[in-house]
This record gives structure tokens, sequence and C-alpha cells, in this order.
């Protein structure tokens, strides 16, 4: 004995496409229809909750790949930064004569180069600290979301084999 719930189809048809086109699975045919109803209703219900359920796994995952992404943005922003800061060197016009002879450097102009390439280096240390720490985020990041992607896959798998075996069972009472 076959239970009937009614469900306006056409709604249901457009939940129904909406979410196996969002989730990328197509659900199992839906069952003969009888007027306006939907018989064994129940089994559409429980696929539609199944479905609805992964959607919410592959929004969470969509999430943390943004998440990601912006991690990505802000990484290549710090290198680009850190390429901006170049250190300052003697030229060899400012150390030789056109005859090979040296030049006098004053100490104070190599105090101050030291200097400005020690602020340099440190800039430089800084902005690398901050894209390791970056780095090390990414990774974090990107284990929840391979983490979130194989919960949602094994749920669908799991799911699709309750609803195999919902409408192995659907059938056989039908036929009682």
């Amino acid at each position: 004995m076959s239970s009937t719930i009614p469900l306006p189809l056409p709604t249901k048809l457009k939940e129904r496409n909406q979410i196996e086109s969002t989730v990328g699975v197509q659900a199992p045919p839906l069952p003969p229809q009888k007027g306006s109803q939907v018989p064994q209703g129940a089994l559409l219900f429980a696929f539609m909750e199944i479905l609805q359920s992964v959607q919410v796994e592959h929004q969470s995952a969509q999430r943390q790949a943004k998440e990601l992404q912006a991690n990505a943005n802000e990484q290549e922003s710090e290198i680009k930064q850190e390429a901006k800061f170049k250190y300052e060197v003697l030229r060899q016009s400012q150390l030789f004569t056109k005859k090979g002879g040296s030049k006098k450097v004053k100490i104070t102009q190599l105090q101050n180069l030291e200097a400005y390439n020690s602020k340099i280096s440190a800039e430089r240390d800084d902005i690398g600290s901050k894209v390791n720490v970056l780095y090390q985020g990414a990774n974090i990041l990107e284990t929840k979301l391979n983490s979130t992607i194989s919960k949602a896959q094994q749920s669908l798998q799991e799911d699709a084999s309750i609803t195999h075996v919902l409408l192995n069972l659907t059938n056989r009472i039908a036929q009682i």
C-alpha cells in the first residue's frame, strides 16, 4: 500500500533541479505520477533533505575557498610589498677612480648606508614573517576545505545508498 502526500510537482521539481545543479548529483527518477499528487512522496522528501544537507556542505566549502583565495591575495600583496624594499649599494664609481685607484669613502657614508640596509632588512624580515604566517594559515584553510569536500562526498555516497534502499523498499511495499 503506497502512501501519497500532496506535493505541488512543479515547485518540487524546480527545487530538485536547482539542488541537483548546485550539488552536481542527479536524483533517482521520480515515482510515477497520479493526478496532481506524487505517490511515494516520502522518498522524494528524503532525497530533498539529503540534497539540502549536501548543499550546506557545498556552501561551507565555497566560503572556505573564498577565505583561501583572500589569503592567497594577501600573500601576493605582501610579496610585492617586499620587492619594493631595495638595498642601497656603493657603486663601483664611488669606490674606485677610472684608473683603478681607490677613492676615500667617508665612514659616515658607510654607516648611513649600513643603517639604511639594516632597516630594509628588518622590513623585509617582517614581511617575510607575515607571508609565512599567511602561508601556514592557508595550509590550515586548505585542510579544512579538503575535509569539508570529503565530508560532502561521503555524505553523497551514503545518502545515495540510503535513497536506493528507500526506493527499493517503497517499490516492494507498493507491490504488496
